[in-house]
């Protein structure tokens, strides 16, 4: 019997719904749907939690090439998600040109280093532009660590591709209005993006 038609047998058995399930696990009713269907396997984490609810082995459960599969990718999701938290904090780190005077602004003849939030002699038309890139990249960085343990694969490559990017975006605005140290900022960003991105697809 396969996995998906033991986890069905063994919840009918108990006379319960997959939502019901779903609360014991602390996972969501189409995560249940989806294993009974057999689209796909639970973590290591809701294993174990399952084994436990039903009072049954592992072993009992899934066959060793199931097991090892599960195993598998698990592994791929765990790498998964550290990528994610790294790449989200890198565009949290972009917070830091609110503070930090990365931007040049000429006052009287001279220019002075200046934080974002100070730069105040610069046209509305080249300020905003650098405020919604900036705060967008950060919002998209919160987004990747707060769906981060949650199964959106597809969402994660949309917010991976939207990140590139604002980052090119950034990296090419503040290099036309002048602003070279933001904007070799950005490019780094892109940098350690692209290492992170290249070693992970090496290492699959």
């Amino acid at each position: 019997m396969k996995f998906e038609e033991k986890l069905q047998e063994l919840r009918k058995n108990k006379g319960i719904t997959q939502e019901e399930l779903a609360e014991k696990l602390f996972v969501s009713r189409t995560a249940i749907s989806k294993w009974e269907s057999g689209r796909g396997y639970p973590s290591i984490e809701s294993l174990k939690l399952i084994s436990d609810y039903y009072k049954i082995s592992i072993d009992e459960l899934l066959s060793n090439d199931e097991l090892l599969s599960l195993v598998a990718e698990d592994k791929k999701d765990r790498k998964r998600q550290n990528l994610q938290m790294i790449l989200g904090l890198l565009d949290i780190l972009l917070i830091v040109l609110f503070f930090l005077p990365f931007f040049g602004e000429e006052k009287e003849g001279i220019i002075y280093s200046v934080a974002l939030i100070n730069l105040n002699h610069t046209y509305l038309y080249i300020l905003i532009p650098y405020y919604i890139l900036i705060g967008l990249s950060i919002i998209c960085g919160l987004l990747s660590l707060i769906t981060m343990n949650i199964e959106m694969r597809k969402n994660f490559k949309k917010l991976l591709l939207l990140s590139l990017v604002l980052n090119f975006l950034q990296t090419l605005f503040f290099m036309i209005t002048h602003q070279p140290y933001p904007g070799s900022f950005a490019l780094f960003l892109i940098a350690i993006k692209a290492v992170l991105l290249i070693k992970s697809y090496m290492t699959r």
